[in-house]
């Protein structure tokens, strides 16, 4: 098999577990459900949370009930989930970002991430809950971002209501490499 989907041992798919990263500040990219619902599981394990969503009315409406009350109405924000219709302030101080976007605007704010952090984009910590491909080019979101010429280390978190690991998807096209990153 072989070719650019191999794993190798850069250290690409580091797991950050709740030991080293709760209590961390991140920021989640995307105010529908389920960027909501993640922020929120974020929050409640500890960490400084900051949510951004395109909406800039939506977010208003989200910073005044302190909830999403389009999608998950049931379900307040913790204190220490704050809501930023601003891009550039949304990141400035958070090198840990969650995208949770649909995957046609993926690429979109890959390019987006690699504008506002041009200079510090090789620090950056990404993580992303976007399922599926992008309907134009068939790419899946790792693709994207390899394509993008992003230098992003793509890490995964442990943070879950029942604090055992988030379960991931592990694509490769060598079936050992699968395996040992899956943990099966």
């Amino acid at each position: 098999m072989g070719g650019p989907d191999r794993c190798s041992s850069t250290g690409e798919g580091e797991v950050m577990n709740d030991a080293t990263q709760a209590g961390k500040p991140i920021t989640v990219i995307g105010a529908g459900s389920w960027g909501t619902a993640l922020a929120i599981q974020l929050a409640r394990a500890g960490s400084q949370v900051t949510l951004w969503g395109r909406d800039s009315k939506h977010m208003q409406l989200m910073l005044e009930d302190r909830c999403n009350d389009r999608y998950l109405p049931d379900a307040p924000f913790p204190e220490n989930l704050s809501i930023e219709a601003d891009w550039d302030k949304a990141l400035s101080s958070n090198r840990r970002v969650l995208i949770s976007v649909p995957s046609h605007a993926f690429r979109h704010i890959i390019k987006k991430l690699k504008v506002t952090l041009s200079s510090e984009i090789r620090s950056l910590e990404l993580a992303w809950a976007t399922k599926g491909f992008e309907l134009s080019t068939g790419l899946l979101p790792h693709q994207i971002v390899r394509q993008s010429g992003t230098l992003i280390r793509a890490r995964f978190f442990h943070h879950t209501p029942c604090q055992c690991p988030l379960p991931i998807a592990c694509h490769s096209l060598h079936l050992p490499c699968s395996q040992r990153q899956s943990g099966s």
